[in-house]
């Protein structure tokens, strides 16, 4: 589904998880070439993002990533359904809350019962949207 609505639209590039999605992103690649599938993987960082010594995974710093994605929430600039037809996504955006560390760093972090996979989806797909525009910056 992922393939065929990737072509319908055009999809120059894909947001993809590296962590977790490995097998489904060789899928993607092997369908939609490896051009088009870009690996993104959170880490703390003082940097928002950096290449992998291989160039092949994008690093975000994991709390720099959501709150620029949450910052573009808030100003609307994102096109979401209807509340009603949107109800279990966004109690993934929802489910996300702030803690600041024992050595003073703030991250986001959300109760094992309560899914947060819609949120790094949109965030991975916002990167990768910045990629395809050329907004996204390497330090």
């Amino acid at each position: 589904e992922i393939v065929m609505t990737a072509n319908i639209f055009r999809v120059s590039v894909i947001g993809a998880d590296a962590g977790e999605g490995a097998l489904n992103n060789a899928y993607l690649a092997k369908h939609l070439g490896a051009h088009r599938v870009q690996p993104f993987r959170y880490g703390a960082f003082n940097l928002p993002a950096k290449l992998s010594e291989d160039k092949r995974t994008i690093y975000l710093d994991k709390t720099q990533a959501l709150d620029d994605f949450f910052m573009h929430l808030k100003q609307g600039q994102f096109i979401l359904p209807p509340f009603e037809t949107f109800q279990e996504e966004s109690s993934h955006l929802l489910s996300l809350f702030e803690v600041v560390t024992r050595a003073g760093r703030r991250i986001y972090s959300h109760s094992p019962s309560a899914p947060d996979d819609f949120a790094h989806a949109m965030t991975f797909g916002y990167n990768a949207y910045k990629i395809a525009i050329g907004q996204l910056k390497f330090y």
